[in-house]
């Protein structure tokens, strides 16, 4: 726990908030306009991700960056996991298990993306099985931002939300009567094609957005040493295929989305004898239904389903396994303002989660086999009781109070609060405090695998728990220049890790990791007169692990990122990014440059040149699951694609 002294901290800034003059007249207009809707480009955009209500992001009591549509084309991005590495604080990675793993502060994922909440809209995108999410579920054309939080999120979100949110906001279509049509064609290095489609409908009594994309490739060269001390040169082949729908009706909102992704991978262990191809594919749907019931209340409410199954080649002897998991869902919340400076919300959440038995079956025979992960099914029902209370006081001083009651039918019972304090010191600066905690559930195959001389789960596992404060101050000049410092530390108990047991490679999923993380992070964004912005992004990570007094040994202690994006006239735009992230165990550091030209050929129809990695640099991630190899092949060397982007109507 981070203990009672961070708590007086809180108490001291809320006698602070009574003693405190009024703001003057000039800072009243800055909170008073947190409703209002900043136009695209400002570097102070509307959020929504920190409360579930509108403000704008130098306001919203949490340490947030935003990823828009247009970031997404100048940067010449191909996947999200590409973008969010230029994101402030963040570190994609990829795992022998085929999954790409988004790490905030140090806090590592596992074999999977559980310790980060994914949302598409508010639906929280997490399968069951694994707990993981998968960022090739929803195409890139049908975003319109997304918005990252790195910090806790359980007070509002529930599980997985340890070290941030992840929350996908998709486009709306048109704004006036009729039908929009855009395609994006792909080819590159690599023996790369894709393409993509995004039709939006809008009347006045309906809206309809439609998105899908594919894309298709040979994959890289990659050469590694195995756990066997085996070398060999693979095609790391990634072939990903999804689609989004979305139709609105009157306080009706249709959503679902579905993908399916083949990915090269070492296989179950880093062993290239267990390598090949994982298939997965997911599904989910939403229905949500809201009301405003008066002027003051809204009710919202939503029923949802979220389903995901993987194939994947296990062992040398032609064994396959095929999981199926499942959650049912149902969400009840009601806002209500009860004046200028005072509003609050509260809801209850309903979860249902079920998983197949976790067969390896023999491929030629269908045969189950007896390293059959569990061998049969387990369900668990989890509900939640939230609140949030948003005060103003004084007008420059914002309060934010919350807590999530949850109980679990595996876990039992926990309370996960939330405190955040944001003073608008004056026309230009805000200072925040916050103060979180957060739970993460332990999923199916952490409790039940048991697959003998690999790996064991354990039912009695408790959640993994963690509290966190930021310290903060942000400055907006303008509308056009913004600076970010915060301060943060972590404290992560129960943390849920896969301990070797002997001398074997045998593992068990055990609650043993205790860990005490801090650091800085920096982020600079500018808009230009002529159209033109930059960024620029640090982060310092240190701590370590309390119950074996070991430094954060797979985290870089140092990371950034930078980008310009130069408006050279009005049909030419050119685009360098680079990120550079410092060493982590017996992992070299490494530096990626990349360029994106993008011309204007006509009206409707722009031309993107993709420069990735230019400089050829061979970098690779740490294996800090096994421990027993280096790294992990990251990704290619230089690399060249072409992709054309026009609107047909």
């Amino acid at each position: 726990m981070i203990g009672l002294t961070l708590r007086f901290f809180f108490v001291y800034l809320l006698l602070f908030t009574w003693l405190a003059p009024s703001a003057r007249a000039e800072d009243s207009g800055r909170l008073d306009a947190e409703m209002e809707l900043f136009k695209t480009e400002s570097v102070d955009p509307v959020v929504t991700t920190s409360t579930s209500t509108a403000q704008r992001a130098s306001l919203a009591p949490s340490v947030i960056s935003v990823i828009t549509a247009q970031d997404l084309n100048s940067w010449g991005v191909t996947s999200l996991a590409d973008a969010l590495a230029l994101a402030p604080g963040v570190i994609p990675a990829e795992t022998f298990f085929g999954y790409t793993a988004i790490n905030f502060r140090g806090l590592l994922q596992s074999h999977y993306n559980n310790k980060v909440l994914m949302l598409v809209n508010g639906h929280p995108v997490r399968e069951v099985v694994n707990g993981s999410f998968h960022l090739e579920m929803i195409p890139l054309n049908v975003i319109d931002r997304v918005e990252v939080i790195r910090g806790p999120g359980s007070a509002l979100y529930g599980t997985n939300a340890l070290a941030g949110v992840i929350n996908i906001i998709t486009r709306r279509g048109t704004s006036t009567d009729g039908h929009s049509t855009e395609v994006g064609l792909l080819a590159g290095s690599y023996q790369t094609v894709g393409g993509d489609l995004f039709w939006s409908h809008h009347s006045p009594s309906s809206q309809t957005v439609a998105a899908a994309s594919g894309q298709d490739n040979q994959g890289f060269p990659w050469t590694a040493t195995d756990e066997a001390s085996v070398t060999k040169t693979k095609d790391y082949e990634n072939d990903i295929y999804n689609a989004f729908v979305e139709h609105q009706r009157g306080p009706w909102t249709f959503s679902a989305a579905g993908f399916r992704q083949q990915k090269e991978k070492f296989g179950i262990v880093p062993n290239h004898n267990y390598g090949g191809p994982t298939e997965f594919a997911g599904f989910w749907g939403d229905l949500k239904y809201t009301k405003a019931l008066s002027e003051q209340t809204q009710l919202t409410s939503r029923l949802r389903y979220d389903e995901l199954e993987r194939q994947s080649p296990a062992l040398p002897v032609g064994v396959f396994m095929n999981p199926r998991g499942y959650q049912a869902a149902a969400d009840f919340s009601l806002s209500h303002q009860f004046h200028d400076n005072l509003g609050l919300l509260g809801g209850v959440t309903y979860e249902y989660s079920y998983t197949d038995p976790y067969w390896f079956t023999e491929a030629a025979t269908g045969a189950h086999t007896s390293l059959s992960a569990y061998t049969q099914s387990y369900h668990s029902n989890d509900t939640s009781l939230f609140f949030q209370v948003l005060w103003n006081h004084q007008t420059a001083h914002q309060w934010t109070f919350g807590g999530r009651f949850n109980s679990n039918s595996d876990t039992g019972s926990v309370f996960a609060p939330r405190l955040g304090y944001v003073w608008a010191i004056n026309e230009t600066t805000t200072f925040k405090a916050l103060l979180a905690e957060a739970f993460r559930n332990p999923d199916f195959f952490e409790k039940r695998v048991n697959t003998p001389t690999v790996l064991f789960g354990d039912k009695d596992l408790k959640r993994e728990n963690v509290d966190n404060l930021d310290v903060a101050i942000e400055k907006v000049v303008d509308d056009r220049q913004k600076h970010t410092v915060n301060a943060f530390y972590l404290d992560a108990n129960d943390v849920i890790t896969r301990t070797p047991t002997g001398s074997g490679s045998e593992g068990r999923y055990t609650n043993d990791a205790h860990q005490h993380i801090y650091g800085l992070e920096y982020a600079f964004e500018h808009q230009f007169e002529n159209k033109s912005s930059g960024f620029l992004s640090y982060r310092f990570n240190e701590g370590q692990d309390a119950l074996n007094d070991n430094g954060l040994k797979y985290v870089a202690k140092h990371a950034g990122s930078v980008g310009l994006v130069w408006r050279a006239s009005e049909r030419l735009q050119i685009t360098p990014t680079a990120l550079w992230v410092d060493e982590r165990g017996n992992t070299a550091s490494f530096g990626v440059l990349n360029l994106t030209v993008n011309y204007q050929i006509a009206e409707q129809w722009s031309l993107s040149v993709i420069g990735k990695n230019l400089a050829g640099e061979d970098y690779a991630y740490p294996e800090y699951i096994r421990q027993k190899i280096d790294d992990i092949p990251a990704g290619p060397g230089a690399s060249v694609f072409v992709k054309l982007l026009g609107t047909l109507n």
